[in-house]
């Protein structure tokens, strides 16, 4: 029977995680997390959040996406409850006000690959070719990727295309496109295994900076020589989710920081406190802003 105290504690449960998310009846709160593709680097960060977070009252339910745009869609309609997104991904829909970050939690490497067998050995030798810009729903293929050939003055002179990336990778073995841009943690498993080269964006990077300044940084690939584009990406969440789950989520990332890195990954990680105070262009939510402030004394 449902005493009336029994009853009260529960409510006061519900109360203390707020409005969003799913309440289980030991007062488990449910956070669906749109993260990105089955074959990224992502979607191992929301299952390894997922991992940290077991057996707390917090539980992570990762999603499989096709990146930044639909996951900003499905947590504007209330379809998750957080989100990865690139930076440059988010656009109108920061100044909407709807929109807050969690943390700043890694560096995203923009990945310009070809055959390893092929010709190509700059940017501009595609001029002409066929090129997956990324997934439909990412970032990369609505925004990046139409940045870096802008910035390249080749626009028109490609044929673009969209696609997962399992499908590009397949695509690309076959000889049926001549390179893909991804953007993920680097290296990629799936991409890096598939005897690919990756060529330089350097020469694009000072004119992407220019067009767009402050989303875009002139990195390496970790563990090569090949200049690239990196740009943040964001963990996400609704104004409305409280500060009691919003704080507890900034904890976590710091607490568990070593659990959340992916085994392969290369690159650099923001999950300390300098670097995840970082969100431009999103305001941080005030219960993680609270957080961060608490942990670092």
């Amino acid at each position: 029977m449902l005493t009336r105290r029994k009853f009260l504690l529960m409510f006061g449960a519900v109360l203390a995680a707020g409005g969003t998310g799913c309440s289980g009846d030991s007062g488990t709160v449910t956070l669906r997390f749109a993260a990105g593709e089955a074959a990224g680097t992502y979607i191992q960060f929301a299952q390894l959040l997922a991992a940290a977070t077991a057996g707390s009252t917090l539980r992570i339910d990762p999603l499989v996406t096709d990146g930044s745009r639909s996951n900003i869609r499905l947590l504007l309609a209330g379809d998750a409850e957080l989100a990865l997104s690139h930076a440059d991904a988010i656009g109108e829909d920061a100044a909407a006000g709807t929109l807050v970050a969690i943390g700043r939690v890694y560096e995203n490497y923009i990945q310009l690959a070809v055959r390893d067998d092929s010709d190509f050995s700059v940017l501009e030798d595609l001029r002409g070719a066929r090129i997956v810009l990324g997934a439909p729903g990412s970032g990369v293929a609505a925004v990046t990727s139409v940045r870096l050939l802008d910035a390249a003055g080749m626009t028109d002179g490609v044929a673009a295309l969209t696609m997962p990336l399992s499908e590009s990778i397949a695509a690309l073995q076959q000889q049926q496109i001549d390179a893909v841009i991804w953007g993920s943690g680097f290296p990629t498993p799936a991409l890096h295994t598939a005897g690919v080269r990756y060529l330089s964006l350097g020469p694009v990077i000072p004119e992407l900076q220019r067009s767009h300044p402050g989303l875009y940084d002139h990195v390496r690939l970790p563990g090569t020589r090949v200049d690239t584009v990196g740009v943040a990406n964001l963990l996400l969440t609704r104004s409305d989710l409280s500060d009691a789950l919003a704080g507890q989520l900034a904890r976590v990332l710091v607490d568990k920081a070593r659990e959340l890195i992916p085994e392969h990954a290369l690159g650099t990680q923001f999950l300390d406190i300098r670097a995840l105070i970082g969100t431009r262009p999103v305001p941080m939510h005030p219960g993680a802003a609270d957080a961060y402030q608490r942990l670092h004394g």
